[in-house]
């Protein structure tokens, strides 16, 4: 089934990169690092630009990034992580714009592919479910994906009771259903590496080794 990105891009109204963390391994703010043009963090958001009328910063317990010149949502409960992030970006969406999909990344995917949403979201749509999240080799990728603001009141939920794992929502908070796109299933031009991400100085220098 092939999905367009204008297709995507009428159901999504929120894109949500997340940069919020500490990047310990890479012992500096690797949303600043710099690859090609840009930095890690504006390919990201390049990357959500494609397909959503808006992207903000899901950058934790303060605002991060002013050059950018994007709305950070904050956590509001400071330096509760990436869950804490998505409640922030989901209720962001449901109090601007309403009902609809949140399409989310991290700032260190340096090759996101738009059409990765379009793909996420029609599986999703297919199936009734409430979140579709991107499968590697590595297993479910929650920061890589979609989610319906269906999935507010779970999330929330999770956060309330102590809860802290991304995807601790999925069961018991909530009637809501999960599902999922293996990155082997995309087309090859799609999947070759647009899951790729960087961690460490070591993975940067290989990004910067690869062709654009």
């Amino acid at each position: 089934m092939i999905v367009s990105d204008s297709q995507v891009a009428k159901k999504a109204i929120l894109g949500v990169v997340f940069c919020g963390g500490e990047s310990k391994r890479m012992g500096f703010d690797k949303a600043t690092a710099p690859l090609g043009p840009g930095t890690l963090i504006e390919r990201s958001v390049a990357g959500l630009a494609d397909v959503v009328p808006e992207v903000v910063l899901a950058s934790g317990e303060f605002e991060r990034y002013p050059e950018l010149g994007l709305e950070c949502v904050l956590d509001r409960d400071g330096g509760s992580g990436p869950l804490a992030a998505l409640e922030a970006g989901l209720r962001h969406a449901r109090l601007q714009h309403g009902e609809g999909w949140v399409c989310v990344l991290p700032c260190d995917s340096p090759r996101a592919d738009g059409r990765v949403f379009a793909h996420l979201l029609a599986r999703a749509q297919r199936v009734g479910a409430q979140a579709c999240l991107l499968e590697t080799e590595q297993g479910p990728q929650p920061l890589y994906a979609v989610y319906s603001t269906d999935c507010l009141e779970p999330v929330a939920a999770a956060l309330d009771a102590g809860e802290r794992r991304m995807i601790a929502w999925h069961e018991g908070y909530g009637a809501v259903e999960v599902t999922g796109v293996r990155l082997s299933d995309l087309p090859a031009e799609i999947a070759r590496s647009c899951a790729d991400n960087v961690n460490t100085p070591e993975e940067l220098d290989r990004q910067r080794e690869v062709r654009p």
